[in-house]
């Protein structure tokens, strides 16, 4: 009789000599002398423990001479501790990843929430500026569009760190000019360098048209960021984009003449929301955010960034990424509104042989106000229709012929997915092209509109160009277009 063990167990003495499976449950598991379901175990304590303990148990099969069967040797041991610090791993995990999931839908609900009333702001601010304004009025209408625009920006960085960290940025890689991209992304700078009065300069040693395979939004976004900072941190002097070819990878190196970073600043600003130090933020503002996601983003792709900086000199960005090649494109869920410089100018985005039926849907009274502004000044000659939820689309589309819809795709009564689901089930109907509005701009979002049937997307804030390039696309078909 060993006492320890019988009151570990919660044993007396009288339990000696009676069948193993009244004192001890877990007994009739040893069956044929199969022990491995047996550990770990958990088993009832003494009382004098007041709670059950986990055992980790070994064992060995007692035999005589001849090879029969007598017993059981147990050896117990006391594996309680160590099973209540992995039940509190397990339930901080469990935790933690809620407390992420609570961030990233509250991230996205804020995204909602922002973009929305951005509508407005930017897009009427877009309006104001086609109109008459003498040059004061004209001063400030354009501070503030770069105030707007630099709060779309914050709220972008955000939204894709926070993506990035849960593991759900998306990629749709193509084959793509990298010439045409790089000169791009340096176009959209050239007039803030210009009000800063410094060099923009594009450099190629490419000797032919090299498209690789990338995903062209996440490099643009990549090399905007990147430029952007150029500009910024540079008061005078320069900045030089150089393109060339190193096989097998495409360099794109990013110089400029601006203030620089210490060696020591320099480690740190692949951190998330590190600027070189609190001076610079307070000068140049920004979330500290772009260097990391441009990490990220090229790592994602296969690619890698390095910085080499040294104060008051400036500082050189590199990004390489691979010149793979792709057989053939694959087809992305929607396309990039993209359109040959022939087809569409930003200086006057206007469709005036266009008079057909557009129908617009939106709970939200300012931007059904705000669309109907762009698209009759993009549509001089059409009859825009307005609703307010979605089935009042279906509705006005039983009495009437339309060329379009554009559906928000959160509304009262019936939203956007189930009304575009209707439409495309309709044989009358399934042929309008269905377009997206939605202040969601994940993958999510955009993949449950593909599923609903949707033609395109548009994600809010709209801009007058983004919205005219999708016009272009859809009723230049319908008859000749004068852009």
């Amino acid at each position: 009789y060993n006492r320890s063990a019988a009151s570990f167990l919660g044993l007396t003495r009288e339990d000696i000599g009676q069948p193993a499976s009244n004192a001890l449950p877990f007994w009739q598991r040893l069956g044929n002398g199969k022990l491995a379901d047996l550990s770990p175990l958990t088993v009832p304590a003494a009382a004098s423990y007041g709670e059950r303990c986990q055992l980790q148990m070994t064992s060995a099969m007692l035999q005589d001479a001849k090879g029969i069967r007598r017993g059981w040797m147990l050896v117990f041991y006391d594996v309680t501790e160590h099973a209540d610090l992995v039940d509190s791993l397990v339930a901080a995990r469990q935790e933690a990843d809620a407390a992420n999931k609570a961030k990233s839908d509250f991230v996205a609900n804020m995204s909602h929430e922002i973009r929305t009333p951005l509508q407005g702001v930017i897009g009427f601010n877009e309006l104001l500026a086609a109109t008459s304004l003498d040059e004061q009025q004209r001063s400030f209408l354009q501070m503030a569009a770069q105030s707007a625009a630099q709060l779309l920006s914050v709220l972008n960085d955000v939204l894709d760190f926070s993506r990035i960290e849960a593991g759900k940025m998306s990629f749709d890689p193509e084959a793509t000019d990298i010439s045409k991209l790089v000169e791009e992304a340096v176009n959209g700078f050239v007039p803030a360098a210009a009000r800063k009065g410094i060099a923009l300069n594009l450099q190629s040693e490419l000797q032919s048209a090299e498209k690789i395979h990338v995903d062209p939004m996440r490099l643009l976004q990549v090399l905007n960021n990147l430029i952007g900072n150029a500009v910024k941190f540079t008061d005078e002097g320069h900045v030089t984009v150089t393109l060339r070819l190193l096989e097998p990878m495409v360099e794109i190196r990013i110089a400029d003449t601006g203030v620089g970073i210490s060696s020591q600043e320099q480690a740190r600003l692949f951190n998330p929301f590190v600027q070189a130090d609190g001076s610079m933020a307070r000068k140049y503002g920004g979330t500290g955010l772009g260097l990391v996601i441009s990490k990220r983003l090229l790592e994602q792709m296969d690619g890698a960034i390095t910085l080499s900086s040294e104060p008051d000199k400036g500082t050189v960005c590199t990004v390489r990424i691979p010149l793979a090649k792709a057989e053939a494109e694959p087809g992305a869920k929607f396309q990039q509104n993209k359109l040959s410089p022939g087809q569409f100018s930003a200086e006057r985005h206007v469709l005036p042989e266009f008079s057909g039926t557009i129908i617009v849907a939106d709970d939200v009274p300012d931007n059904l106000a705000l669309l109907d502004y762009m698209l009759k000044m993009i549509l001089p000659n059409a009859t825009i229709e307005l609703r307010g939820d979605g089935q009042s689309v279906l509705t006005s589309l039983a009495a009437m012929t339309a060329d379009l819809v554009l559906l928000d795709v959160q509304m009262p009564v019936m939203g956007g997915l189930e009304v575009a689901r209707a439409i495309k089930a309709s044989p009358v109907w399934c042929k309008i092209p269905v377009i997206a509005l939605s202040a969601a701009t994940h993958q999510q979002a955009r993949d449950a509109c593909v599923d609903a049937g949707m033609d395109d997307f548009l994600s809010k804030p709209v801009s007058m160009q983004a919205l005219s390039r999708l016009l272009a696309r859809y009723l230049c078909a319908k008859g000749p277009v004068t852009i």
